[in-house]
């Protein structure tokens, strides 16, 4: 019977001893998800800080358009103001550049001599003088 205890007894410490080491492989396997955890979480806080400036950046590129199309719209894109003697100045009224803007004497019956036909870069809300 002696026998049989110590049997028991010893399979029971074995037990013991095996449910000891599983439960420190699943402490190493918890810690181990933990951390990549915590390190998808980060990542995903930098994603959504990223995804937050992106947005800033929409934003304020949609309200650069709005601003443009606005200030187009808003009156002529032109205007010929006198400048002295015979000399004008064409402003370019809009926020947007314009390219290749000549100035002709049109129509043909009057008699008009611009200075310069050449075409011309005239930016944004600036203006160049030519004689009329």
């Amino acid at each position: 019977m002696e026998l049989a205890a110590l049997w028991v007894s010893f399979a029971a410490t074995a037990a013991g001893i095996a449910s000891a080491v599983i439960a420190w492989f699943a402490r190493g396997d918890a810690l181990a998800a933990q951390k990549q955890a915590a390190a998808a979480q980060e990542r995903a806080a930098e994603a959504q800080a990223e995804a937050a400036r992106s947005e800033g950046r929409s934003a304020a590129a949609t309200e650069r358009l709005a601003l443009i199309q606005s200030t187009i719209f808003e009156g002529p894109p032109w205007s010929v103001s006198w400048f002295g003697g015979d000399t004008y100045l064409l402003t370019n009224n809009s926020a947007v550049d314009a390219l290749e803007v000549t100035i002709d004497g049109q129509p043909d019956d009057i008699a008009i001599s611009v200075s310069d036909t050449s075409p011309r870069f005239v930016g944004a809300k600036s203006a160049f003088k030519f004689m009329f």
